[in-house]
C-alpha cells in the first residue's frame, strides 16, 4: 500500500484506530508507560539539540530570554533561589579556602565562621567592589597574583591589623571628603 493510499484509509478510519488505541492503553498500562516514556526521552534529547543550536546561532537572544527567565524564577521562588544562591557560594568559598589553606595566617584558627580575605597590602579600598566571584576567578586563572594580594586572616587578627596600619582611618578621611 502507498503512502498516499495509507493516509487515505487512516482519515477514512481515524475514528476507529483512535478507539483501538485509547483500548490497547487500557489494557496494556505498563508496556504504554514505557512507550511513553521512550518518546519523551527522545523528544527530550531533540528539543535540547535544537536549543543548543539556537543559542550558538543567537547568542545576545538567548542572554536576554535567559536574564528575564532567571528573574522571574527569582521573584516567583525566593527561597528556592536563596538556597541555590547559598549552595553556589558555599562552593566557591570552598575552593578560595582550600586555595589559600583553611586557616588564619597569623594565628592559625580554623573556623570557618570567623576566617576572611585579607588584603595583603592594605588596598582593600580600591577593590571594594570586587565581589566573590571575582576574587573566584582570580584564584583560578591568575593563582600568582591572588596570592600576593590576598591572606586568610581571621576577624580578629584582620582587625588588629586594620587598626595597627591605619586603614580605618585611611577609609573615614576619604569617605568624608
Amino acid at each position: 500500500m502507498s503512502t498516499e493510499a495509507q493516509r487515505a484509509w487512516y482519515i477514512k478510519n481515524r475514528a476507529r484506530v483512535l478507539e483501538n488505541g485509547r483500548v490497547w492503553r487500557r489494557d496494556n498500562p505498563e508496556k504504554a508507560l514505557e512507550i511513553d516514556r521512550r518518546h519523551k526521552a527522545k523528544l527530550k534529547a531533540r528539543r535540547a539539540e535544537y536549543m543548543r543550536e539556537w543559542r550558538a546561532k543567537n547568542p545576545e537572544q538567548a542572554k536576554i530570554i535567559s536574564r528575564n527567565g532567571n528573574a522571574t524564577w527569582r521573584k516567583r521562588r525566593p527561597v528556592e533561589y536563596r538556597k541555590s544562591a547559598n549552595a553556589y557560594n558555599d562552593r566557591i568559598r570552598d575552593v578560595i579556602f582550600q586555595f589559600f589553606g583553611e586557616q588564619c595566617v597569623k594565628c592559625g584558627f580554623t573556623d570557618r565562621r570567623a576566617l576572611q580575605m585579607d588584603h595583603i597590602n592594605g588596598r582593600g579600598r580600591d577593590d571594594h567592589r570586587m565581589g566573590l566571584n571575582q576574587r573566584y576567578k582570580l584564584v583560578v586563572e591568575h593563582p600568582d597574583e591572588a596570592r600576593a594580594k590576598f591572606q586568610i586572616l581571621c576577624a580578629n587578627c584582620n582587625t588588629i591589623k586594620r587598626v595597627e596600619q591605619h586603614e580605618y582611618l585611611t577609609y573615614r578621611i576619604q569617605r568624608s571628603a
